[in-house]
């Protein structure tokens, strides 16, 4: 008797874990939105000399992840967009930039033992448009003061980064953006960026 006892426990916790695995996943797999901050440094040549900026896009995403049954493999397809302004360091310049991506990420999670919690990896490719803006606001030489000058580049890109997952529904990930291009010079303008930017956001998946 106590030999069946054990045997139909031991079925009914197994019968429990599988729709918990499979209730994780369905959790999981649904529309996304989210919102993100990015820390990005840039360079601009002015007719005297360099000048640096450091800029803070803020953003939004939405798109759709699935994941298979017990939540542990998945990917994403979403659109992100990001806008930052700011002065240069020497207060000569404003500058504003954005970036549309469009990006797709797959994803690996390892379910934390007893809870609806996962700590993650992800790794994707995007395909971006960014576009820069800026304005000089002291004069150099022959400029005059509202002169402005602006350029646009596109082009794929790489994600990665890491994630912590709150009840199935609730992420946050840190991680790191390539941008499509590195340097961009013209006679009028003369720019370059770190290649990328760290990023941290937060998702909630429906």
């Amino acid at each position: 008797m106590k030999t069946i006892s054990k045997l139909a426990l031991s079925v009914a916790v197994f019968g429990f874990s599988a729709l918990n695995a499979q209730n994780l996943g369905e959790e999981k797999t649904g529309v996304l939105l989210g919102v993100s901050v990015l820390n990005m440094q840039s360079q601009t040549q002015t007719q005297l000399s360099w000048t640096k900026a450091d800029l803070v896009p803020f953003g939004a995403r939405l798109g759709y992840q699935k994941f298979d049954e017990k939540g542990v493999f998945g990917s994403r397809l979403y659109v992100d967009y990001h806008y930052s302004s700011s002065d240069s360091e020497d207060k000569s310049l404003e500058l504003k930039q954005s970036l549309t991506s469009v990006n797709l990420d797959l994803l690996l999670d390892y379910n934390i033992p007893e809870t609806r919690s996962f700590i993650g990896v992800f790794a994707g490719i995007h395909y971006t448009w960014f576009n820069y803006k800026q304005k000089v606001l002291v004069p150099f030489l022959w400029w005059n003061l509202n002169d402005e000058f602006e350029f646009k580049q596109k082009g794929i890109g790489f994600n990665a980064g890491v994630a912590l997952s709150f009840a199935s529904r609730h992420k946050i990930e840190v991680y790191y953006k390539s941008l499509p291009f590195k340097e961009y010079e013209s006679p009028s303008l003369h720019y370059k960026n770190d290649g990328g930017f760290v990023g941290i956001g937060y998702q909630y998946n429906f």
